[in-house]
């Protein structure tokens, strides 16, 4: 385990890193590919300072590719929407709550990510065509459990359809299925009873943190039930961290 004082360089360069972010972001022209594409690098920086080793089983030839997708991940840290987005530059449908956290609430805003109140069946239907006007200029990221959990598997019945109707509404070429496996996955999630920053010093301790991605590509039929869709892209995605687990 690292020293308090290295935790707290950590903390300080993060928060530079961010804050920078912030002000770069204000300054450039409001081009949704060209900001995720730096907040990409941002973010890249980020993970390295934090000590996050992510090793890619997936070809990362095609997370480089010209597909117009829907990317679905498991959701276990507040680390996921980095790693995402230092592979696959992108924008998030996040729940409201993080619009409020200082700076990186900031940088989703800027970002022009969406955010949703769960609990409303309303709000949840205006986010996702939100996300559906935005998909015109960017690739849209979402969890569909719709909150982190320390579960290696996500639960079907708790496997949102949203992203399955997005997919199909706007056009997409396919839904790129990721799945993020945790080193010490049950001691590194973060869950919603959980207060933030005591967990996160306490996970900045660790000197370094090994994630494991893998990945499945899952076409986009026109025809296909969105609930179909959906039971497809969670079979996938177990799948591919079965194999990660195994």
């Amino acid at each position: 385990m690292l020293s308090i004082i290295t935790v707290f360089i950590r903390l300080i360069c993060i928060f530079l890193i961010a804050l920078v972010l912030n002000c770069v972001l204000v300054v450039i022209p409001a081009k949704p590919k060209v900001r995720n594409r730096i907040a990409s690098i941002f973010f890249q920086n980020i993970l390295k300072i934090c000590g996050i080793d992510v090793r890619c089983k997936f070809p990362l030839a095609e997370l480089q590719s010209n597909k117009k997708i829907i990317i679905v991940s498991n959701h276990v840290s507040y680390f996921d929407v980095l790693i995402i987005s230092s592979l696959r530059p992108c924008l998030f449908l996040a729940k409201k709550e993080v619009a409020q956290w200082p700076l990186f609430g900031w940088v989703a805003r800027l970002l022009g990510c969406v955010f949703v109140q769960r609990e409303s069946l309303m709000a949840r239907a205006n986010a996702l065509r939100n996300c559906l006007r935005l998909f015109l200029t960017s690739d849209i990221a979402l969890f569909p459990e719709g909150t982190t959990t320390a579960a290696r598997l996500p639960e079907l019945k708790s496997w949102a359809k949203g992203h399955a109707w997005l997919a199909q509404k706007s056009g997409a070429d396919s839904i790129l299925c990721l799945g993020l496996v945790y080193e010490n996955q049950d001691e590194i999630a973060w869950t919603d009873d959980m207060s933030l920053v005591p967990h996160l010093l306490k996970t900045l301790r660790r000197p370094k943190i090994r994630v494991t991605m893998t990945g499945a590509w899952v076409p986009v039929s026109a025809f296909a039930h969105p609930a179909e869709l959906a039971i497809t892209t969670h079979q996938q995605l177990c799948m591919a961290v079965s194999y990660e687990c195994t």
